[in-house]
This record gives C-alpha cells, sequence and structure tokens, in this order.
C-alpha cells in the first residue's frame, strides 16, 4: 500500500476549498473534491475520508 500523499494548504486555499463546500451553486463533484483535499491537509485516515465522502 502506497504511503498517503501530504497535502499543506495555504490559508487562503483553505478558506477557497471552504467557499465551494458552502456554495449551493458548485457542482457536486467539485464540492465532492473540496471536502477530500481539505480532509486529507488534516491528515485524516483515507478510509474516514471516503466515509466521510460518500466516495
Amino acid at each position: 500500500m502506497s504511503r498517503p500523499l501530504e497535502i499543506t494548504l495555504t490559508g487562503e486555499e483553505k478558506r477557497s476549498l471552504e467557499k465551494v463546500i458552502r456554495s449551493p451553486s458548485a457542482a457536486v463533484r467539485d464540492v465532492q473534491r473540496a471536502r477530500v483535499v481539505l480532509l486529507a491537509s488534516e491528515r485524516v485516515a483515507q478510509q474516514r475520508n471516503r466515509t466521510a465522502t460518500g466516495l
């Protein structure tokens, strides 16, 4: 099994992803991607990430 990617976000990047998640007009796939990236940046376990995002 490969090691998880280590993702570091700037404050601006994090705010941008959070904005996508809150947007009522954002495409579902964009919201899912934003959640995955945010959870990965917080080092959430991959299985928990899948559960949280429904993927």
